[in-house]
């Protein structure tokens, strides 16, 4: 469902509340950013703000028809695999500093139509609901028609679970013999990773958050994405929780953590205090 009179942002027409090409919507006097908060949320898409000034009114939504590419997301997948190589998906792997099992792990297949790398995106259920695409360039977006989504791997193998943002992050922190469910942006998807883990066995759940440089909300103010996202997934889990960080490096991808390393950093980070009066 889409508010009436918003339309996607994208690389020619970013977001004008937080400047980025994807996920956002945009009409011409509001924007719905899936990434800076205002005091107006908006379900899962994000936190409505206005651009002229005025205080913004509610949103009226619309059910648009389906799109040809909405209704069978495993078959466009496996259109792709026809485009995938062996040796293309090394490539990937080796620029990206993961391993292909990694890749194949979280569904990578190559969309040549779109000249991207394409990853399934699942809701709570683990069904399929829309296609994250990624250029050799590092460019992202999505199949039109696609939901946000959980990037989960093809086969669950042990505990702890590590919940981290994005796809390749995924693969990496995967590549040190954990299980992941990867959140498609710092906020996004909170029920879906609450519904994913009640279906798994009890135990240690931990958050591989971003660390984010401070950023600036509209009315001046700063706050941190990543830390904030990784608290507020945080204080709806219902199981023993940490939050870590990479030592170096915004990301996990970019730390390359052995096994070892992010053991020890499990190891030495505190337990998650949830804070009262927040529910999930």
């Amino acid at each position: 469902m889409m508010p009436a009179g918003f339309h996607r942002v994208s690389r020619l027409i970013p977001c004008k509340i937080c400047g980025k090409p994807d996920w956002c919507l945009i009409s011409d006097d509001r924007a719905i950013c899936a990434r800076i908060p205002s005091d107006t949320r908006w379900g899962d898409a994000g936190w409505l703000h206005s651009i002229d000034g005025r205080k913004p009114s509610s949103c009226a939504v619309v059910q648009h028809p389906k799109s040809e590419a909405f209704m069978e997301w495993p078959e466009i997948l496996r259109q792709y695999m026809l485009d995938t190589t062996t040796a293309r998906l090394c490539t990937l792997a080796d620029g990206l500093g993961v391993s292909r099992e990694s890749l194949q792990l979280f569904g990578f297949v190559w969309a040549e139509r779109h000249q991207a790398w394409a990853i399934p995106m699942h809701d709570g259920t683990s069904k399929v609901v829309g296609i994250r695409l990624r250029s050799e360039a590092g460019d992202k977006w999505a199949v039109r028609g696609s939901q946000q989504g959980l990037f989960l791997p093809r086969q669950w193998r042990q505990q702890p679970i590590v919940i981290c943002e994005g796809p390749t992050d995924s693969a990496a922190i995967a590549d040190a013999g954990f299980d992941v469910i990867g959140r498609p942006s710092c906020r996004g998807c909170i029920r879906e990773a609450l519904s994913i883990l009640r279906t798994l066995p009890r135990g240690p759940v931990v958050i591989a958050a971003n660390y984010d440089e401070p950023k600036q909300r509209p009315d001046g103010t700063e706050f941190c994405p990543g830390q904030e996202g990784a608290r507020e997934l945080a204080d709806a889990i219902y199981r023993p929780m940490k939050i870590i960080y990479p030592k170096r490096g915004k990301d996990w991808r970019a730390f390359g953590a052995s096994r070892e390393v992010m053991d020890a950093i499990i190891q030495n980070a505190g337990w998650h205090t949830r804070r009262s009066g927040v529910t999930a």
